[in-house]
């Protein structure tokens, strides 16, 4: 088996809302970046969906998907290389 590992600097992240829109930026890592959401936070099941970015190298995303009353939505940035 064989395999590449790429190390790049840290991904740093905020979250705000505003009017049920979630607002998630961040900086660090590079090239492309995946976005997950997730009703657990294992990221496990059909619960997680993989978010978009609006380009290659953009840093920020918007979502309006609500969780239920009583539950939390968790996301994951990753690079992908």
């Amino acid at each position: 088996m064989t395999g590449q590992i790429t190390v790049t600097t840290v991904l740093d992240g905020t979250a705000g809302e505003t009017a049920g829109t979630l607002s998630l930026t961040w900086t660090g890592g590079g090239g492309l970046y995946r976005v997950f959401r997730s009703d657990n936070p294992a990221f496990t099941g059909t619960g997680t969906v993989i978010l978009t970015p609006g380009g290659i190298t953009q840093m920020s995303i918007s979502d309006t998907a609500q969780p239920p009353s009583g539950s939390a939505a968790f996301y994951l940035v990753m690079n992908q290389f």
